[in-house]
């Protein structure tokens, strides 16, 4: 198997801070003029929690079973489960802040290998009726790491911090029920290397999520 790249991180702080500045202003906005367009309504601060199956991304690590057949490591799989805040601030508008675990692992008779990282979300959210829900915001896989085991620690070693750039997120809910939701999601994200090697890790996932 090749050697793959070691990773490192490249993204940009200000335009992060303009961004959450922006959702604190809006949301403010929307806040003082709520009472007015609905008088009965009250925000209201609930939790949140997901849990999704994602797919895509490049691939990490490759093996070949026994039988012949091959199964692929990718940078955007497999599962995905966060927890968080969402504030509704105005009768059609939230914002939300998660924070997650996201892995994926291939394993063969003499070794395997796992991406794993912790990805932080802010989303600002719009209640287009009641059962449609749109959404959209930032991301940050923090903590990435990329294990290895048996035959397969000769490609970067037994395990290999990675980091991410600031990526993105869309999302669609269809609200079955009033705290419960199907989403559809999609990421754009990459890592970037130290010798210029960039990875692709955008996904798209189906999700079941709660509030609370």
């Amino acid at each position: 198997m090749s050697k793959p790249a070691i990773f490192s991180i490249k993204f940009s702080r200000s335009k992060l801070i303009a961004a959450l500045g922006l959702i604190t202003v809006t949301a403010t906005t929307w806040a003082n003029g709520a009472a007015a367009i609905e008088p009965g309504f009250t925000p209201k601060l609930q939790g949140v929690f997901g849990l999704g199956l994602t797919v895509g991304g490049d691939t990490l690590a490759r093996f070949t079973m026994t039988d012949g057949s091959t199964s692929s490591l990718t940078a955007g799989g497999l599962f995905h489960i966060y927890g968080g805040g969402r504030y509704q601030f105005h009768p059609h508008g939230a914002i939300q802040a998660t924070l997650g675990y996201q892995a994926s692992d291939v394993t063969a008779s003499n070794g395997s290998a796992s991406f794993s990282r912790f990805p932080f979300e802010v989303i600002g959210q719009y209640r287009a009726n009641e059962k449609i829900q749109l959404g959209g915001g930032l991301r940050l896989a923090t903590g990435a790491s990329f294990s290895t085991s048996g035959a397969a620690s000769n490609m970067t070693g037994p395990n290999t911090s990675l980091t991410a750039n600031l990526g993105t997120v869309l999302e669609g809910d269809y609200f079955y029920a009033e705290k419960g939701s199907f989403a559809l999601r999609f990421v754009s994200e990459s890592f970037k290397g130290p010798y210029g090697q960039t990875i692709n890790g955008s996904h798209v996932g189906l999700y079941l999520k709660g509030l609370f």
